[in-house]
């Protein structure tokens, strides 16, 4: 359930590497993203590592959620939609 504390028991010796291109390759994109926004407006003025990693966490959040439902290709694309909407527009009514 947890993607990073797996990731010694599936990659092993190689866990560090994985880890490491994961930071790489997802996480300091991610969090430049958040800074580009933050920087132009687009995004809440607040951390922009506390930022990415909250939108990180609502994604793996939801990807689980859609894993479990197993759903139908157009109502799996209608449901991303909305974890779309939750997650820029907030939960906030």
């Amino acid at each position: 359930m947890n993607l990073q504390m797996d990731v010694p028991h599936v990659f092993g010796a190689e866990a560090k590497a994985v880890m490491d291109d994961f930071i790489v390759n997802i996480q300091k994109p991610l969090h430049r993203t958040m800074e580009e926004g933050i920087a132009g407006g687009a995004l809440m003025a607040t951390d922009p590592v506390l930022l990415a990693q909250t939108f990180w966490g609502g994604i793996t959040g939801a990807m689980f959620e859609l894993a479990r439902r197993r759903l139908t290709e157009a109502d799996a694309l209608a449901l991303i939609d909305d974890v779309m909407a939750i997650l820029l527009r907030g939960i906030k009514r």
